[in-house]
This record gives C-alpha cells, sequence and structure tokens, in this order.
C-alpha cells in the first residue's frame, strides 16, 4: 500500500490556521479581562455552553481583579474559565497558562478529593470551606483556604465560583505563636534556671526556677543585677565577654542568697535571629550545691582515708605499745587539730584507768591512775560507748579543776576489741567536733585498739618465748654440768668452749641468728658420752680397741638422744660431726672437707685446743706454743686451712 505524502503546500496552510485561532484566543481573553465581550461560547463534553458577560459587570470584575484573595471560576468539568491576577501569583505561573488549564493541575495529589468535595451543586447558593493545599508551578506546596460556591441560571448554565486565600503567612504566624507557647511551656516546666537577655543584658524571658532562684520577678532587671554571681574569691562574673564575642562558656559560680552560698555551673550561648545575627545570650544555671559538698566530703573522706592507711602502715612497723601510741597520738592531732590526746588503758584488778601515753595539754597527767567511776570513764569504760561534750566549761561532767583554759570539746572513744574495752581514746579541742570527726576518730580508735591489742599479745608471746628460751638453756646447762660431774676431769671443758667457738664461728662471718645454735651445740657436744660406761669414761689408763669403739659412739648417742627434740634440732652438728676429720679419716661416718657442717668445723679446733691445754688422767697439760704448732702441722688433715689460720689469728690477738 502506498504510504501518504503530507504536501509542503498543506502544512504551510494548516501552520496557518492554527496562528489565526491562537490569535483569536488571545483576542478573547484579552476581551474578557477588559470587558469588552459580552458572551462567550465553550465547547465542552456536554457540548457548547454560552457564558454571558455583560459590560454592566465591568466595576466588579475590576474589584475582583484588584483584590487580595485569589478568585476564579470553574467549569464543571474543572476548567478554570476565569482567575484573577492574585491567583496566578499564589500559583507562581502566568496567568495565560492558568486560564484554561484543568484546576487539577494546581491542587496536591493528597488534597485533590477533599477539594472536589467543595464542588457541590446545591439547588440554592451555598459556601463551602476547606484548607487545600496548592502546588505551584515551581513545586512548592502553599497551604489555601477556598470557598467554593455554585451557581446556575437561565443565562448560566452552571459554574463554580472559588475564593482562594494564601495562608502561608497565617500558617508561618501560628508556627510563631505555637514555638512560642512551647518555649513557654519549657521555661515553666524545665528544672534549671533559664534566662534569656537581650543584647544589653536585660532579662526577656526567665524560667519559673530561674524565678525562684532569682527571689523575685527579674523581668527587665540586667541580668548582673538579678544574679549577682561571683567567680572565683570575690570577682563579679560578666557577660560581657560572650556579648562581645558571641561564644559559648561555661564556667563554675557561687550566689549568696539569704545568708546561705549557691554554687552554680552557668552555661552560655548566643541567641541568635533569623540571619544568624547575635539578638542576645541564653543562660542556664545549674545548681551544683550538693554536687559541690559532695565532692568536698569526698575529698576530706580520702584525706581521712589515706591519714588511716598512713597510720596502719607506721603502726605495721612497730612491734611494742610504747613505739605505736605516739604514732596513734599524732595522727589523732594533726587528722582533728586536737588541743590533746590521751591514750588510757583499762585497769580491771585497780577497778582505774592509766593514761599510758599524753601529748598536749593533758600531759602532766600522763602515769596518773583515774577512776573509773567519773561519769565519763563509767559510759566509756563500762558501757563501752562513746562521751562527746561540745560545750565542755558548761558541762556538769566536768568539775571545775577538769576544766582546762581554751578547750571547748571533749571526746571519749572507747578502745574494743573482740574481747573487751582495753582503753580510751580522750580528744580534747578548742572547736567543736563534727560528725566527721567523730567518724574518723571511731576509725581511728578501731585500728588504734587491734594494734595495741597485738602488741599487747605479741610482747606476752616475746616474754613467755623468752621465759620458755631460759627454762629451755637452764636444762641444757644442766645436762653439761651434770656430765661434768660425771667426769671430773673434763669439769669446765664445755662452759670454756662455748665462747671460744661463739669467737671463731663471728670472725668466720657466722650471723647472730646461727651463733645461738653453736652457743648451745657447744654446750652439748659431749653429751652422747652419758651412753658410754663409767668403766670406759672413768678409765684412768689408755683405752683397748674395743673400749674406743665404745668411746667413738658417743656422736650417735648425741644424735639419737637430741633429734627428736624439735628445739634442739638446728644445734644438732656440733654433737654429731666435731669427730669428723678435713681428710675424710674421722667419725662416726666419715665426712670429708664441706660434707662436714661449718659449726663442726668451726668447734672441731676449738675442742682439740682446749682438750690439749687441759690435765687429763693420762697426760698434763700441753704447753701453749705446743698446741699452736700441733694444730698448724693438722692444718688440711684433721682441720679446715682457713679455720686453722682464722683460729691462730685470733689467739695472737687475744695474747696481745
Amino acid at each position: 500500500m502506498p504510504q501518504r505524502r503530507i504536501s509542503h503546500l498543506r502544512l504551510v496552510r494548516e501552520n496557518a490556521e492554527l496562528r489565526t485561532r491562537l490569535a483569536e484566543a488571545e483576542e478573547t481573553l484579552h476581551a474578557i479581562r477588559t470587558g469588552e465581550v459580552d458572551a462567550l461560547v465553550v465547547s465542552g463534553i456536554s457540548g457548547d455552553q454560552v457564558f454571558t458577560l455583560k459590560g454592566a459587570d465591568h466595576p466588579y470584575r475590576m474589584l475582583i481583579e484588584d483584590m487580595n484573595e485569589g478568585a476564579l471560576t470553574l467549569t464543571t468539568d474543572g476548567v478554570i474559565l476565569y482567575a484573577n491576577r492574585r491567583f496566578a501569583e499564589m500559583l507562581k505561573a502566568p496567568l495565560e497558562k492558568v486560564i484554561g488549564s484543568a484546576i487539577r493541575t494546581w491542587i496536591e495529589p493528597a488534597d485533590y478529593k477533599m477539594f472536589q468535595s467543595l464542588l457541590r451543586r446545591d439547588a440554592t447558593p451555598t459556601h463551602y470551606r476547606g484548607e487545600i493545599t496548592i502546588q505551584a508551578s515551581d513545586g512548592a506546596s502553599v497551604p489555601g483556604y477556598f470557598s467554593t460556591t455554585f451557581l446556575q441560571t437561565e443565562e448560566m448554565p452552571g459554574l463554580f465560583c472559588l475564593v482562594a486565600t494564601d495562608l502561608t503567612e497565617q500558617k508561618r504566624n501560628e508556627a510563631i505563636i505555637t514555638a512560642e507557647k512551647l518555649a513557654r511551656s519549657i521555661l515553666d516546666q524545665v528544672a534549671e534556671a533559664i534566662v534569656v537577655c537581650d543584647a544589653q543584658s536585660l532579662i526577656l524571658r526567665a524560667s519559673e526556677a530561674a524565678h525562684v532562684l532569682c527571689g523575685q520577678n527579674p523581668l527587665g532587671l540586667p541580668f548582673a543585677y538579678a544574679f549577682p554571681l561571683c567567680q572565683g574569691e570575690g570577682v563579679a562574673f560578666s557577660l560581657a565577654e560572650s556579648v562581645a564575642t558571641g561564644n559559648r562558656s561555661r564556667a563554675e559560680v557561687s550566689l549568696q542568697r539569704n545568708g546561705q552560698v549557691k554554687n552554680l555551673l552557668i552555661s552560655v550561648g548566643p541567641l541568635l535571629g533569623a540571619q544568624s545575627e547575635q539578638l542576645g545570650n541564653v543562660i542556664a544555671l545549674i545548681d551544683i550545691t550538693e554536687r559541690k559538698r559532695a565532692e568536698v566530703e569526698l575529698r576530706e573522706r580520702d584525706h581521712e582515708l589515706e591519714a588511716v592507711v598512713m597510720m596502719s602502715a607506721a603502726l605495721r612497723l612497730t612491734r611494742t605499745r610504747a613505739e605505736m601510741l605516739p604514732i596513734i597520738a599524732d595522727h589523732v592531732t594533726n587528722l582533728v587539730s586536737a588541743a590533746s590526746v590521751a591514750l588510757l588503758a583499762n585497769d580491771d584488778y585497780a577497778n582505774d584507768a592509766l593514761p599510758e601515753y599524753v601529748q598536749g595539754v593533758w600531759a602532766n597527767d600522763q602515769g596518773k591512775h583515774l577512776p573509773r567511776t567519773s561519769s565519763i570513764l563509767r559510759q566509756v569504760l563500762v558501757h563501752g560507748t562513746p562521751y562527746l561534750s561540745n560545750d565542755v566549761p558548761n558541762d556538769p561532767a566536768f568539775s571545775f579543776h577538769d576544766v582546762i583554759p581554751d578547750v571547748r570539746a571533749f571526746v571519749g572513744i572507747p578502745l574494743v576489741t573482740h574481747e573487751a574495752v582495753i582503753g580510751v581514746l580522750a580528744v580534747a579541742g578548742r572547736t567543736v567536733f563534727s560528725e566527721q570527726d567523730i567518724r574518723v576518730l571511731s576509725a581511728i580508735s578501731d585500728i588504734a585498739a587491734n594494734a595495741m591489742h597485738r602488741a599487747a599479745l605479741h610482747e606476752q608471746t616475746e616474754r613467755d618465748a623468752a621465759e620458755l628460751a631460759q627454762a629451755y638453756d637452764a636444762t641444757l646447762e644442766g645436762w653439761a654440768h651434770a656430765l661434768e660431774l660425771r667426769d671430773q676431769e673434763t669439769e669446765g671443758h664445755s662452759r670454756r668452749v662455748v665462747q671460744l667457738s661463739i669467737n671463731l664461728a663471728r670472725a668466720m662471718g657466722i650471723g647472730a641468728g646461727e651463733l645461738e645454735h653453736i652457743r648451745r651445740g657447744a654446750l652439748l657436744h659431749d653429751i652422747g658420752k652419758m651412753g658410754v660406761p663409767d668403766s670406759v669414761l672413768l678409765k684412768p689408763g689408755t683405752l683397748n680397741e674395743r673400749e674406743w669403739e665404745m668411746m667413738r659412739r658417743h656422736p650417735e648417742y648425741a644424735h639419737t638422744l637430741l633429734s627428736p627434740i624439735a628445739y634442739l634440732q638446728p644445734a644438732l652438728d656440733i654433737p654429731y660431726c666435731h669427730h669428723e676429720k678435713w681428710d675424710g679419716t674421722g667419725y662416726p661416718r666419715g665426712l670429708k672437707g664441706e660434707e662436714i657442717p661449718l659449726a663442726a668445723r668451726i668447734f672441731a679446733i676449738v675442742d682439740v685446743w682446749d682438750a690439749l691445754r687441759s690435765d687429763r688422767p693420762y697426760r698434763q697439760a700441753w704447753a701453749e706454743e705446743r698446741v699452736r704448732a700441733y694444730l698448724q702441722s693438722q692444718s688440711g688433715t684433721h682441720f679446715e686451712p682457713r679455720i686453722v689460720d682464722a683460729f691462730l689469728s685470733i689467739l695472737a690477738i687475744s695474747a696481745t
């Protein structure tokens, strides 16, 4: 099928016709606006409709054109037949584009259904009103208020007349009013004091809390007058810097009202306008009085705890009550600025209290016995409860002679252990004692009581241990003396070798703790001879081989006798090993060199020295020079060489 061809001439003709029709439409619109046209025929779905525009209506048309509200007429099909300039301005579109367009184009889709409900065709003219959001040509949403009326006469087949009001400014004002109410509500309900000032620091707004803090209505007052704040010691707080710079700032300040000082945290920020210009300042005042008080108490508690810990540490380094008491008194004096401190011991047997340690104005009372019949001591010692008086001069519990000048307060706190009240911590003050002071002193008294009780137990234990040690030593000396009584030829030998052994051990670098074991070992070195028969031990002549064998067993007897006694086990080396020799030829085990305990090596040379220098039934005592020479000859065989040298040096020193 051949394609249809459109001639160039036909296209030119159709274009000319379109231009002619457009020109006619523009002339018609101009005639309608100027009132030159009396009637208008509009073709639509229902056919042609004739609208009359009488020339007599021209003044009314001019009134509508110039009104501040938008005005328009719609056909029943929703086509805008007429619109004034104000409605076009609301749509932000040219009037030519508005007239002839569908009203649906300019209504927000979400509101169109509601808009249709306003277009009712009632028999009698009735106004229907509602808020409808207009969609402007630039896409902006414009809040509008529409009033619609349907008119139908013989001359006018059917027409909707609408008046549209731009609610943009009204909505903006309503938002401002709402925001204002919200701000007012916030200011009334907020717990903090909020103040709004202008550029001259005059108060424009203030929350309810700010009214209370000020003590009067602060509105219109200068901020510095309504709230005379201090920053630091007597330095007045000023908004000048914040006003000048526009910077935000925070600071801690104080406010004095009715003799009371409140601590406040002030926060200052700029009050900005629509163009970000600074209009004034917004100030928040937060009461931090309780927080500051808590911080002070916390610091004081930290200081108290540190002092108590330091006192505890110092007391742990002491061993006796005499060392502890001055430490306790010093810490009490430093913590509560005491005029005097006394530590009293409770004496149940004498029914009184004895000031063991006194510091300060009561120093002359140290050592004086105080009867427990006084009301104060009876309460503290007998009932175990503290006694506090912050008005000593007028306290009937204190007699005239008890009152010390400048002492206003007194507190007596019982020193209690798990067993009983062991004493009293008595403190005098020139000022009253606070609850905090009593709390600190109570903590100190607990620590002091436990430390003093521990020291008393330690001292008693040391006394018991010393007495037990003396009893042990007396027993050992009794054993040694009994052995000497049995063997009269060696009488005095054990006592002589003890001191000489200690001197040599000290020269060899033996510590003080080991010297006591050497002393006991030397004292009991021949205790094993208790097991040797008298026929052998007391034989005046030379012993035969069998008798020597019996004699050589006395170190083993000593070990058997002493090893079950834990107290003497550290001293066992000398009784058991003093007959061993450096070259390994000794007895009872044939130990060699450093296998032999050092205490036994030291004692061996002392034992031989004293034996050779003493008379025996079978020989006379050797001369000193001969014994020296013998000891030197036995160096490296019987004795350790370095011990021989040390011993001979001691002898040389003692000879001079």
